[in-house]
């Protein structure tokens, strides 16, 4: 979860695409995958582009979570792959008061 308020937020993905170093609060996106990490940039280019339009950073934050959460699943691949493992599913027995 993103701690940072929606302006900070919208700041730092402004400076991922103006500044030469990555922000510090986006540091977890050196830990995405190669393709992970082009995709972030078109997907966060098309979220600015939509904040600028509509005002509105529920998308922006709500994009930016994700992408952290992606990451930490690409810098934990035990965890990948129990997340991709197919699950067995039983059915419940039926509840009775």
């Amino acid at each position: 979860m993103v701690t940072r308020s929606p302006q900070q937020v919208r700041d730092d993905a402004t400076a991922y695409f103006r500044e030469p170093e990555l922000p510090a609060a986006l540091g977890w996106v050196h830990s995405l995958s190669p393709l992970n990490q082009r995709l972030f940039t078109v997907e966060l280019a098309d979220a600015l582009k939509t904040e600028v339009i509509t005002g509105e950073l529920d998308a922006l934050v709500q994009l930016v979570e994700d992408w952290q959460a992606t990451a930490e699943l690409d810098a934990a691949p035990e965890v990948r792959a129990d997340v991709q493992r197919p699950k067995e599913y039983r059915p419940l027995r039926s509840f009775s008061a």
